[in-house]
C-alpha cells in the first residue's frame, strides 16, 4: 500500500509550467535534481489563496528571483487541494508553502507566507548554504531579548518542519516566557491533529478561566484568556454564553465590561446588534480602525501591509454597516457603504457590503445589484462572492437562478474547498425552497 502510494506521488504533474517553473511530473523533477547536483522547489498553492496570487504577480515574476530559481533548484508549481497526498507528505497545511527537497525526497526546508523578492532570496540562499529555518530559529532563540516572542516563532518553525512535539513543547515554553496568548494557543490547536494532548492542554486550560470568570470580579487578563482559548478552538459561543450568564446574575459585574473586544463577533452571528451597540459602539469600533489604518500606512512604501490594512477596514467598515442596517439606522449605514466603496471599489469591496447586508437580513435591490457587480468584476472566479450573489438571489425569491449560478459554477471550480462551500450553499438553498413549498 505505501509503495503504491509512494509511486502515485511520484507521477504527479506540476499543474503550471510557466516563469521559472517547468512541467514536469514530480519523479521526473527529482530525477533532473539528482542528475544536474539541484534540489526540488515547489510552491504549493490553492486557487483561493490571495497570498499566493500576489506571489505569482511579484516574487515569482522578478528577474533576479527566475535566475536563482533555474540556477539552483528545478522548479514546480503545485495545486494542493489538487494533490493532496503529496501535500500532505511534506506537512502543507498553510498556503503558500514554499519547499525545498532534496534529490532523494527527503524535506530540506520549508518557508511558509508570502516573501518579497528579496526576502525569498534571503531565505532561500541561507537554506541552501546549510543554515536552515531551524538553525537560525534556534540561534535567534539564543540571542532574542524577547524570549516569548521568539519561542513562538521556533515553534512555528518545528511544526512547519514536521516536529510536532518538539513544536507544542517550545510554545508551552513561550506560555512560561511571557509570550501573547493568542498567538500560542492557535499555534497549539493547529497541532491537535498530530499531538492529540494539545487539544486536551487547551481544554483544560479553558475549563480553569471559566471556572475563574464564573466566580465573579475576574481580571482583564482572566477575561482575555478564557476569550482568547475558545476562539482558538473555535467556540466562540462559549464565550457568548458565560457572558449571558454572568449578565443575569448581575448586570453590573465589571467582569462583563472585560468582554468587549471579544464579544462582537459571536453577538453579531446571534444577530444581537442592539446589544453589541450598547457594548461596542459603531461609532468607536470604525474611528479606533479609521486611526489603526492611517497609521500603518502612513509613510509606509510596502505595498503588501498597505492592501492588507485596506482590506482590513473593509472588513470593520462592513461588519459596521451590518450592524447599522439591523439596528435600523439606514442613513448612517449609507455613510459608512460610501466609506467602503471609496476604499476599495473592486470585488471585495461590493462583496462585503452584499455579505453584510445579507447577514442583517435586510436585502433589497442594491444589495442585490453589489453582489452582482462583485461577481462580475471577480469574473465568477470566486467562489465567496459567487455564495453571497447565490444567497441574496435566493432571499430575494430568485431562487431558481441562485441554484442555476451554483450549478454552473460548481462544474467551475476544481478546488475541493470552493467545491465544498458551493455545495453546501446549494444544499443550504434547496432546502429553504423546499420548506417553503411545504409551508405553502
Amino acid at each position: 500500500m505505501k509503495a503504491a502510494l509512494f509511486l502515485s506521488l511520484l507521477l504527479l504533474p506540476a499543474t503550471a509550467g510557466s516563469g521559472p517553473f517547468l512541467d514536469l511530473h514530480f519523479k521526473q523533477a527529482l530525477a533532473e535534481a539528482k542528475q544536474s547536483n539541484r534540489v526540488v522547489f515547489i510552491d504549493f498553492y490553492t486557487t483561493w489563496c490571495g497570498t499566493c496570487k500576489k506571489l505569482d504577480k511579484t516574487t515569482w515574476k522578478n528577474e533576479a528571483v527566475g535566475k536563482w530559481l533555474g540556477k539552483q533548484t528545478v522548479a514546480l508549481k503545485i495545486d494542493a487541494e489538487k494533490h493532496m497526498d503529496l501535500a500532505k507528505r511534506y506537512g502543507i497545511t498553510g498556503y503558500p508553502s514554499l519547499v525545498f527537497i532534496k534529490a532523494n525526497g527527503t524535506l530540506l526546508d520549508k518557508i511558509v507566507g508570502y516573501r518579497s523578492p528579496a526576502e525569498f532570496l534571503s531565505d532561500a540562499k541561507s537554506i541552501l548554504s546549510g543554515t536552515d529555518a531551524l538553525t537560525r530559529a534556534e540561534e535567534e532563540l539564543k540571542n532574542a531579548t524577547d524570549k516569548g516572542r521568539a519561542y513562538v516563532a521556533y515553534a512555528r518553525k518545528l511544526s512547519n518542519m514536521q516536529r510536532y512535539d518538539r513544536a507544542f513543547a517550545a510554545y508551552q515554553q513561550a506560555l512560561q516566557e511571557g509570550a501573547r496568548p493568542a498567538g500560542v494557543y492557535r499555534g497549539i490547536y493547529r497541532l491537535h491533529q498530530e499531538v492529540p494532548s494539545a487539544l486536551a492542554f487547551l481544554k483544560e486550560r479553558q475549563q480553569a478561566k471559566r471556572s475563574a470568570v464564573l466566580a465573579g470580579s475576574a481580571s482583564e487578563d482572566v477575561v482575555r484568556e478564557f476569550c482568547t482559548l475558545n476562539s482558538s478552538m473555535r467556540r466562540d459561543e462559549e464565550t457568548l454564553l458565560i457572558y449571558d450568564t454572568l449578565a443575569q446574575i448581575n448586570a453590573q459585574d465589571p467582569t462583563l465590561e472585560h468582554f468587549s473586544t471579544f464579544i462582537t463577533r459571536p453577538l453579531m452571528r446571534a444577530k444581537r446588534y442592539a446589544d453589541l451597540e450598547a457594548i461596542n459602539p459603531v461609532n468607536q469600533r470604525m474611528k479606533k480602525a479609521l486611526a489603526q489604518y492611517e497609521e500603518t500606512i502612513a509613510g509606509n512604501k510596502d505595498n503588501h501591509k498597505r492592501e492588507g490594512a485596506s482590506r482590513y477596514l473593509v472588513y470593520i467598515l462592513s461588519s459596521c454597516y451590518e450592524v447599522l442596517l439591523g439596528l435600523g439606522r439606514d442613513e448612517e449605514a449609507a455613510r459608512v457603504a460610501d466609506k467602503v466603496l471609496a476604499i476599495d471599489h473592486g470585488d471585495n469591496g461590493y462583496n462585503m457590503l452584499a455579505w453584510g447586508a445579507y447577514m442583517s437580513g435586510r436585502v433589497n435591490d442594491q444589495h442585490l445589484n453589489w453582489a452582482r457587480m462583485a461577481h462580475e468584476l471577480a469574473k465568477g472566479e470566486d467562489s465567496a462572492v459567487i455564495d453571497t450573489l447565490a444567497r441574496i438571489l435566493a432571499s430575494s425569491g430568485q431562487r431558481a437562478e441562485a441554484v442555476q449560478l451554483l450549478e454552473t459554477s460548481l462544474t467551475k471550480f476544481e478546488s475541493k474547498r470552493d467545491k465544498a462551500d458551493l455545495k453546501n450553499c446549494l444544499e443550504e438553498i434547496k432546502k429553504q425552497g423546499d420548506e417553503v413549498e411545504e409551508k405553502g
